[in-house]
């Protein structure tokens, strides 16, 4: 009852209160005619039309949306210029896909537009990195390339190129920036950098830096990314939500204004305001006539706050920035990505996203290696690696795009993800293409006939010591692993394990062969694994029948495995980094209304009957996870492969999972997402491998977070996030480092070191993590190659109303789960464990986490006979076709395609399922015909899962139908769809409020009182 009366005490003093706010505004706008400052106002449009949301139609499908609200920009900003008013903006987009492409294809009278009001001295343009690149994750060559290519560059697609002037200023796409970038982007002539300052989930470093005092906030200031760096200007920016979390741009700005007249503040400040220039926001939503109504008008509604008051004024960010000094400075040791969680959560943590970034990592791989066994140190130019379109380096700078990894969550758009794939599968077949090429000039010709197989390893570094490798060599084998061994150039035995034994359905062995190496950089090693007639010739040490094994004990590292908890003990000189909750692989999935979390029933610890080991020891755990489903259960098969190497301070753990195929009946299709693909949405978080490891933090003295980039760069940042937000103490989950190799986590004095293999999967940022407070501990959760979910980061400190939150919560296209992309999946990744003391990793072990991610190069220079290869791919390849070719005899029926869909467009359809797990499945054919025609028209399909149906009538509906086909079998037809054919119509802002709350709407009602009242209706 209470409660009650102080609800309707503040409603009826809310009026009053009000009424008081709007007198103390009059007040200070009448004291504020000396005041000499001025508030600024920037509107920034970021022109990407290369879309993980939607495809590549020129309808709303597709760019189209893009175009039309480009173009409605430009009108308005006209429109207002014509009439006098202060009206303009600055541009920035990616070059390759948004205006050397579709723009200059569909819409050149957009560039012609900008172009003109630049030359008119009213807008201005800013780079951006040239293929929406996934700015932190670059080498320096690509870091360059894309900050070159951005300015100039031989297809005529730079911002110089295009439009003359422009703002040295860089806002790398979605914010995307790592530790160590500052002198090449200062060498390459940028001066500063744009990185969102937000007040809910779309920012960058909000959650890492202390707030910042006004005259900080809202001016340009200095950036450093460690003690000692370099610094660089960094000029904040703002977005749609920031908006109406201060209730209005003209509530902002009156403000911003009081502090000036009051005193607070002594300068000048700006609103610089950055967004989506296909954003709906942009545009008047409800009409002229309730134009009135705040946060509805679009841009001529900020037009008309600016010009309604003597001391504001738009800008540009070039012209701000050249007559106003940098204010402070800022500390940020994070790599950063705007989106979920302040970080890398909405592109890296999908699975399509590791599958994509494995097959670009391959081809940065491939390329070292050849470099190295070309022997080219001289490294040729940005430019020479840039003309050839088709070379693996521009096809590794095109698949850079951060479009193909997100921010759609949980997957991107169908058309996109084809076109990723594409683009990185070329980029590795053809570094793939010239490592064979190389093997086949050394093709070892004078082995003798004893020799099954010939090796070339060589270390691909160009500097560093010595240092230890494990290298993992795929081999089939005649018949039998027995009677083998390696010999060196020199005729010196070399030792070797052969593990992961498979007989094959041909009757031959597949198995992989492990040699440990130590190399110096560039030093080579020629390898023959030859035939003998005894198990005698085998080196010593080796056991063919290895025991049971309950633990793993290399001198250094103890594991300790238990049925129940998979591992009850991993220790380091018997230091403890993992007890009985170490490893606690999870999924959740909501079997109802709520999600639910399924953990593992028992750990089965099994020996390794038949691999043969040389100073090491192996141990495989396999779990399952079962859950409910709406059709039934369901369950997760673990499998982890643990190998301890001879006095190595380490561990591998080759982890495999498959998720099983749950049905898919969800469609994302939205006002921004268009995914055109089924999905089941019950899944929400996958923890694979997840690893809590033992550290002694609290909130005084906080975990730290170490990380290498593709920079070279080692640095750190500590989890001290509830120093700046105490409700951030503990978060669902967070992913602020990028991992060119490893990551580590420390209490200072001890850690645990993860290393993933570029050879089997990897990932810009595999380990996402999650905080958990137990009493006054901090402890800390891994998840490599998983996502978790749940609730966002807090931004209370920042002073907002949290209206952009609650907007953003209810449609944000980057926050939902990810969960739903690893549905019917199968992960294989390996880990390396390497536990360790003190607070930064040693550098030995730093050295050996970075052979296991980027281990020497190696070629095949003699198979046996049957046997075609030159890289480890090629064996691979060839044991994959001979799994497959030894299940085709299976006499039951072809499974259909699963979860078929029809999505029509302008003129076409696209056409798309997922392929059923059968080899024997060879291709498709999709059936199509008007309705009310009898004839069905055909047209097949390979293993691509998706077809374009043109030249179809817009306006006429259609039925299609599709099966499988192969090895001489069809399926049943899947259930026909019927669609009408035509262009994707408009979407408009209004579509999302259906999803709004009672609450959330008074909480907008009520805000927009609050600018009514407290805004005079004349300046």
């Amino acid at each position: 009852m209470r409660g009650k009366r102080l609800w309707l005490a503040a409603a009826l003093l809310a009026p009053a209160i009000l009424a008081a706010g709007c007198v103390k505004q009059a007040v200070m706008l009448q004291k504020g005619k000396d005041c000499p400052y001025k508030v600024y106002v920037i509107l920034g449009f970021h022109a990407n039309m290369y879309h993980s949301w939607r495809g590549d139609t020129p309808d709303e499908a597709g760019f189209g949306t893009d175009i039309r609200i480009v173009r409605e920009i430009i009108r308005m900003l006209d429109e207002a210029n014509a009439r006098g008013l202060d009206a303009r903006g600055y541009w920035e987009g990616e070059n390759l896909f948004t205006w050397e492409d579709i723009v200059r294809k569909n819409a050149p009278d957009i560039i012609e537009d900008i172009r003109r009001r630049v030359d008119d001295g009213l807008d201005e343009v800013a780079p951006a990195p040239y293929s929406n690149t996934v700015f932190s994750g670059v080498t320096e060559e690509e870091m360059r390339a894309v900050l070159r290519w951005s300015i100039t560059n031989p297809r005529g697609s730079g911002v110089k190129d295009l439009f003359g002037d422009y703002a040295p200023l860089l806002r790398p796409q979605e914010g995307m920036y790592a530790t160590g970038q500052i002198p090449i982007l200062k060498e390459e002539g940028i001066e500063g950098l744009i990185l969102a300052y937000s007040s809910y989930p779309f920012t960058t470093f909000t959650n890492f830096v202390a707030p910042l005092p006004p005259e900080q906030r809202y001016n340009p200031t200095w950036m450093r990314d460690a003690d000692g760096g370099d610094k660089i200007l960094l000029f904040p920016c703002v977005s749609a939500g920031d908006v109406v979390d201060f209730i209005s741009l003209e509530r902002w700005m009156l403000d911003l204004r009081e502090m000036q007249v009051s005193g607070e503040v002594n300068r000048d400040m700006v609103i610089h305001f950055n967004f989506d220039a296909d954003a709906e926001t942009w545009l008047p939503m409800l009409g002229e006539a309730l134009g009135f109504i705040p946060n509805a008008g679009g841009l001529p509604e900020y037009i008309k706050y600016v010009n309604k008051y003597d001391w504001a004024e738009f800008s540009t960010p070039g012209e701000y920035v050249a007559s106003h000094e940098p204010v402070g400075e800022v500390m940020i040791r994070q790599d950063l990505a705007d989106g979920a969680w302040d970080g890398y959560y909405s592109w890296f943590e999908k699975y399509p996203s590791h599958v994509i970034w494995t097959a670009l990592e391959k081809s940065r791989l491939y390329a070292a290696w050849k470099r190295a066994l070309k022997g080219e140190n001289d490294q040729k130019s940005v430019d020479e690696l840039m003309e050839d379109k088709d070379s693996g380096f521009s096809l590794r700078v095109a698949g850079l795009s951060t479009t193909h990894f997100g921010m759609s969550t949980p997957m991107v758009n169908e058309e996109r993800q084809a076109a990723a794939m594409d683009i990185v599968d070329r980029a590795q077949a053809v570094e793939k293409k010239a490592l064979a090429a190389e093997a086949g000039e050394r093709k070892d010709h004078e082995a003798p006939p004893e020799t099954l197989y010939s090796f070339l390893i060589k270390d691909h570094r160009t500097e560093g010591e010595r240092t230890f490798s494990l290298n993992r060599l795929p081999v089939i084998l005649p018949e039998t692993s027995s009677g083998l061994c390696l010999m060196d150039g020199s005729g010196e035995k070399r030792s070797y394990s052969l593990v992961n034994l498979e007989e094959l359905p041909d009757g031959r062995l597949a198995a992989e062969l492990l040699v440990p190496l130590e190399l110096a950089p560039l030093e080579e090693v020629r390898l023959r694994l030859n035939r003998t007639r005894s198990l005698d010739s085998a080196p010593a040490g080796l056991s063919s029948r290895p025991v049971y094994r309950d633990r793993l004990k290399n001198g250094r590292v103890e594991i300790i495995f238990d049925e129940q908890t998979g591992i009850s003990h991993l220790g380091l000189d018997g230091v403890e980094i993992g007890g009985p909750d170490f490893l606690t692989p999870f999924i959740t999935y909501r079997s109802e209304k709520k999600p639910a979390t399924y953990e593992g029933k028992g750990w089965k610890i099994e020996s390794e009957s038949g691999e043969t080991w040389q100073d090491l020891e192996r141990t495989r755990l396999t779990a399952s996870i079962p859950f409910d489903t709406p059709d039934g259960g369901a369950c997760v098969a673990l499998e982890v492969e643990f190998t301890a190497v001879k006095d190595k301070p380490w561990l591998i753990a080759d982890v495999s999972v498959d998720y099983p195929y749950t049905t898919k009946r969800d469609l994302l299709h939205t006002m921004q997402q268009k995914l055109r693909r089924y999905l089941d949405l019950r899944w929400v978080e996958v923890a694979p491998f997840e690893l809590r490891p033992a550290l002694d933090s609290d909130l005084a003295d906080p975990v730290r977070v170490w990380k290498h980039n593709w920079l070279g760069v080692t640095s750190y940042y500590d989890v001290d996030y509830a120093d700046i937000n105490r409700k951030n103490a503990e978060l669902d989950s967070f992913n602020h480092q990028v991992t060119a190799g490893w990551v580590a986590v420390t209490d200072k004095k001890k850690g645990l070191l993860l290393s993933q293999s570029a050879e089997a999967l990897s990932s810009c940022a595999f380990c996402p993590m999650r905080t958990r407070m137990e009493g006054s501990a901090q402890t800390l959760r891994l998840n490599p190659f998983g996502s978790y979910h749940g609730e966002q980061m807090d931004y209370s400190h920042m002073g907002g109303n949290g209206l952009g939150t609650d907007i953003t919560m209810i449609a944000g296209p980057a926050l939902r789960p990810n969960g739903p992309s690893y549905n019917g999946m199968k992960e294989e990744f390996s880990l390396m464990l390497a536990p360790y003391a003190g607070d930064a990793p040693p550098e030995e072990l730093q050295a050996e986490a970075m052979a296991f991610f980027h281990p020497p190069a190696a070629l095949y220079l003699k198979t046996p006979e049957g046997v075609e290869a030159s890289v480890k791919e090629d064996v691979e390849a060839a044991v994959h076709e001979a799994r497959r070719r030894g299940r085709l005899s299976d006499p039951g029926p072809l499974p259909a395609p699963l979860a078929f869909l029809v999505n029509p467009t302008e003129e076409a359809a696209h056409v798309v399922w997922d392929e059923p797990e059968d080899p024997r499945v060879e291709g498709y054919e999709v059936q199509y015909r008007a309705a009310g025609e009898p004839e069905w028209k055909s047209e097949t399909a390979g293993r691509d899962r998706r077809l374009q149906v043109a030249d179809l009538e817009n306006g006429r509906k259609y039925e299609f139908r599709a099966r499988s086909v192969g090895t001489g079998k069809q399926s049943e037809w899947t259930e026909s769809q019927i669609c009408e054919i035509g262009p994707v119509p408009e979407g408009g802002i209004l579509d999302i409020a259906s999803g709004a709350s009672p609450k959330l709407a008074l909480k907008t009602l009520y805000y927009m009182n609050v600018h009514f009242l407290t805004t005079p209706k004349k300046p």
